[in-house]
């Protein structure tokens, strides 16, 4: 399992599951933007363009704005990583791709 060491993570629950269940876990180091590079950029994303921009007049207003975003990131975007495609059509078509080389 590869994750962080953000607080969010809960490390010391999910690290004893991890030990009982025998998977290792390789975190991240912190500010380690070259070993996480697909979350850093979406979170530098999310903070440049979504929560530098707006302000929210409720947590109902944040909450389907942050939602908004993230199905437009996910759904409508092209990723130059992914050969311009949105995650969402590339996670669809490599089942297919994997399908078609075995």
């Amino acid at each position: 399992m590869h994750s962080d060491n953000g607080p969010e993570f809960i490390a010391k629950a999910i690290g004893k599951w991890l030990d009982q269940t025998g998977v290792s876990a390789l975190y991240v180091e912190a500010e380690s933007l070259w070993q996480n590079g697909y979350f850093e950029c979406c979170n530098l994303k999310f903070r440049h363009e979504f929560l530098n921009v707006d302000e929210f007049e409720s947590v109902c207003d944040a909450v389907w704005v942050t939602t908004n975003f993230h199905r437009h990131y996910n759904e409508v975007f092209p990723h130059s990583a992914l050969d311009y495609q949105t995650p969402k059509l590339f996670a669809a078509v490599q089942p297919l791709a994997r399908a078609r080389q075995t």
